[in-house]
């Protein structure tokens, strides 16, 4: 799913937008885009800040509060993986649109033959990501970590508390879905077992099982279910082999 803020002060021109993101979803049913449109920088950053995150920006470089440039890098700040695009009908601002790492500048009026090549290229840039990545929205923004540095995920007081492998701690914002559900881009990688009802673990980063609990490279002691144990000892072998 590809979460898209379209950021148009004209009503006319977002509707545009909006429609050819839905002819893009006809054409790629198995990229499903998501369309949120902001009249102003403001609305979209205070959507931000409410815990919205978004993949993909569909900026327009004069706004009635903000312009493009400085909205762009206000959301940088948030989220400095995001994939930033202009639509706009002023060729002057291209080269600070490259200075915040745009990832293209369309003229409008925008077509489907410039624009959809586009999304293909994001769906693949951000499928690569989300495949080796692991997204946690957190107070300073949304972070992106890499699988391989994470040694595992604790559920504690419905946030997410996510331990690195350089010992540094990252706390979600409050959970609005399940645990279960918050991890599952990490159950996707073989590497990752749900070991107990608050915690998952990287099979990568642990040195051994000591009675009921793996003990990682950075002398952490995981916890593992009852109910739990066969299967992750069964897999724990399986890794280390």
């Amino acid at each position: 799913m590809l979460h898209t803020a379209i950021c148009e002060d004209n009503d006319i021109q977002a509707n545009l937008i909006r429609i050819m993101l839905e002819k893009y979803n006809s054409k790629c049913p198995d990229t499903k885009i998501v369309a949120h449109c902001f009249s102003n920088g403001t609305d979209l950053l205070e959507s931000m800040n409410a815990g919205l995150s978004f993949d993909l920006f569909l900026l327009d470089i004069r706004l009635p509060d903000i312009d493009g440039i400085a909205l762009a890098k206000k959301i940088r700040a948030k989220n400095d993986k995001a994939i930033i695009v202009y639509v706009t009908q002023y060729t002057n601002y291209a080269f600070d649109a490259f200075r915040v790492s745009a990832a293209q500048y369309l003229q409008k009026p925008v077509r489907e033959i410039c624009l959809f090549p586009v999304l293909d290229k994001v769906v693949a840039d951000l499928t690569q990501i989300k495949r080796s990545h692991f997204m946690l929205s957190t107070r300073d923004g949304l972070i992106s970590i890499p699988f391989s540095n994470i040694v595992c995920a604790e559920l504690s007081n419905r946030r997410l508390h996510v331990y690195l492998e350089n010992g540094e701690t990252l706390i979600s914002k409050s959970l609005q879905i399940s645990f279960s559900k918050s991890i599952a881009p990490l159950l996707e990688d073989q590497r990752f077992l749900h070991i107990h009802q608050a915690f998952v673990v990287n099979l990568a980063h642990i040195i051994e099982q000591r009675n009921s609990s793996f003990v990682t490279k950075n002398d952490l002691a995981i916890p593992i279910s009852r109910n739990r144990y066969p299967d992750a000892k069964r897999k724990y072998i399986a890794y280390r082999k």
